[in-house]
């Protein structure tokens, strides 16, 4: 176990000694180093800093650790970039409680772990199973940097990846935010809170990707999640109920258990479920869908407009629960309920503008929609 009591700035090369503190780690004829390069800072005292630099080429270590108490810096400056020629970590732990920032350029790292510190990760080649504990961590996949298996912990993370592939993404606790390059993955799980993926078109048109925005709102806003697909310029549907895919053109992207969502610069179709929504359709002549009472209920649109000619689609609803058929609406303005079923109106509250909807002649709004602008609305920009 290799105890330091001040900072410490050391090299794994594959050919030169490691000294930290009071042992001595040799590697090997076959360059190979078997032992455990251990970092350990005592707990009882003062935390201090580990910089350590990877340089040279066809070395492979099992295991570097740093402890609770040690904030873990690593850079890679090393030069092999084929099978035979590349640096291997088996192991990379970083378990301190500060800050740890890990470059890694050309290594190849089996497991990074870390602790409940703030890691910034930085990966240009490859880590096949990433779990990053408890900090509000920062991952960057750099050019085409892949992952296997990406586990963000439980604080407020953020990942972005590039044109490399990742495998599995996993979220876990906190509102995280994943920038998903044109690289792509095969399956996100954002997890729990609120948490956001924002999409890009993919090199690869034909991929599937299947994003999970993990468990659904219970009367709060703590797993509200939102799929953002601003970068995308095509005519999309996307339907929060999970019905079908979202086909962009540049790759297909399955989504379900999502709250919100932020459609493209084209002409969109975005369909509520059945909690609480937050719809924002960005550019284009937009179309909002609410196809049932339920899902009606407790929405807010962001950007409605007139001049871009959104429109909302309430034509899924009965709006008679007292007559047979399908019934549409009768839009009446800012006038008040007449106890008749099947009426719409709106009212102007506090800059925002509400829909209101009454399904069963009681004079009371059996729905209500929001649209986050004070908005003048008039019967054609309604689907009834």
């Amino acid at each position: 176990m290799g105890i330091i009591t001040s900072n410490y700035s050391g090299e794994l090369d594959g050919k030169t000694s490691v000294v930290v503190g009071e042992d001595t780690y040799r590697w090997g004829e076959d360059r190979l180093l078997y032992d455990m390069v251990d970092f350990n800072v005592p707990t009882e005292g003062p935390s201090f800093t580990v910089n350590l630099k990877l340089s040279g080429s066809s070395w492979a270590v099992s295991v570097i650790r740093a402890n609770i108490n040690a904030n873990f810096n690593i850079t890679d400056a090393t030069t092999g970039t084929s099978d035979a020629g590349r640096a291997y970590i088996d192991v990379l732990l970083a378990g301190g409680t500060g800050t740890s920032t890990i470059t890694l350029k050309n290594a190849q790292v089996e497991s990074l772990l870390a602790g409940n510190g703030v890691q910034k990760v930085t990966v240009g080649y490859w880590v096949n199973h990433m779990d990053l504990g408890g900090g509000n961590d920062h991952v960057v996949m750099t050019g085409g940097g892949e992952a296997e298996n990406v586990i963000l912990g439980t604080g407020n993370d953020t990942l972005t990846t590039d044109t490399g592939l990742m495998g599995t993404i996993n979220g876990g606790g906190g509102a995280d935010v994943v920038n998903l390059g044109k690289g792509g993955a095969e399956y996100v799980n954002l997890g729990r809170d609120a948490d956001e993926i924002i999409l890009s078109a993919l090199a690869d048109k034909e991929l599937v990707v299947s994003l999970n925005g993990g468990e659904r709102v219970l009367g709060s806003g703590k797993d509200s999640d939102t799929v953002n697909f601003t970068a995308f310029s095509a005519r999309l549907t996307i339907d929060l109920n999970g019905a079908s895919s979202v086909k962009t053109g540049s790759g297909e992207f399955h989504i379900r258990n999502f709250e919100n969502a932020i459609g493209g610069r084209g002409k969109d179709t975005l369909v509520s479920n059945g909690e609480a929504n937050i719809l924002k359709g960005n550019g284009g002549a937009d179309l909002f869908v609410f196809k049932t009472v339920k899902a009606a209920t407790g929405d807010t649109i962001l950007d409605f407009s007139q001049s871009q000619k959104d429109k909302i689609d309430l034509g899924g609803i009965d709006a008679s629960t007292k007559s047979g058929g399908d019934q549409d609406f009768k839009f009446i303005g800012t006038a008040g309920f007449h106890n008749k079923a099947g009426e719409l109106r709106y009212d102007k509250k506090g800059g925002d503008t509400f829909i209101h909807g009454d399904v069963n002649g009681d004079g009371k709004a059996d729905f209500s929609i929001a649209i986050d602008a004070n908005i003048n609305l008039k019967a054609s920009d309604f689907i009834l």
